[in-house]
């Protein structure tokens, strides 16, 4: 984990006793951070101080390192990041378990007294589009493109979202583009993250081809240059190589 987001272990561990704290290595390292690096970057471009919000920041990760763990046990992975995963380590039982304990984690961070309590309610809600999304890909209703795009919304788009709502709501600003940016940012992502490797699971490429897929990919690109919040050559897309080797700048 780089220094800049050695706040995430010290933070995480305040809301997870000792005796778990082998999970937050497993939880938070080896990630790219790319959510706490998208809040904070957001926190930047709207001149907000990002230190009063690294709890909340904290609990996004949780939020998105409880549905991996969930993820995992679903599609009955049994790595991550090239090294066993949970349910590898500790078997599916104990995982399902550790994994709602990284939720509950995330939302007692969101729930403080210092935050208003929208914050715990924008969290909540994203956890239920991220449920639900998840639901629609275990239940069999991504058969078709138009699926696809709100299983992504839900997966990863909401919660990329949250990275902006929250400065938003600490400081009381509106700022639609800047909401939009982020959830647009989730979908590229999520779609790039498709294009870099073949998959078994549910990705774009299985509804309109690889061609087809690499020009939406340039569409959310090109949408994120006219929404004009953070470059787009700033944004990092971990993992994207494919995609961008294949034409897609």
């Amino acid at each position: 984990m780089s220094d800049r987001f050695s706040f995430l272990q010290d933070i995480a561990a305040r809301v997870i006793p000792g005796e778990h704290h082998a999970l937050l290595s497993l939880a938070l390292g080896g990630g790219k951070h790319v959510r706490p690096w998208l809040a904070q970057r957001m926190c930047e471009e709207l001149e907000i101080d990002p230190q009063p919000l690294w709890d909340a920041i904290t609990g996004i990760e949780l939020l998105h390192a409880a549905s991996l763990v969930h993820d995992d046990i679903v599609d009955h992975d049994l790595t991550r990041r090239g090294n066993p995963n949970l349910p590898a380590r500790v078997g599916v039982e104990q995982s399902v378990l550790y994994g709602d304990y990284l939720f509950l984690a995330a939302l007692e961070l969101f729930s403080q007294k210092k935050y208003p309590p929208s914050f715990a309610q924008m969290a909540v809600r994203v956890v239920k589009e991220m449920t639900h999304a998840q639901l629609m890909e275990t239940q069999g209703k991504v058969d078709r493109e138009e699926a696809y795009w709100k299983y992504a919304q839900g997966k990863t788009a909401e919660l990329f979202g949250l990275c902006a709502r929250i400065p938003l709501e600490s400081s009381g600003m509106a700022h639609a583009s800047a909401v939009a940016f982020a959830k647009t940012y989730g979908l590229a992502f999520q779609v790039a993250d498709d294009l870099s490797e073949e998959k078994e699971e549910v990705c774009l490429q299985r509804f309109i081809g690889k061609e087809a897929a690499q020009q939406k990919f340039q569409s959310l690109l090109e949408e994120l240059k006219r929404l004009d919040f953070i470059p787009v050559e700033e944004l990092p897309f971990i993992g994207v190589e494919h995609a961008f080797s294949t034409g897609v700048q």
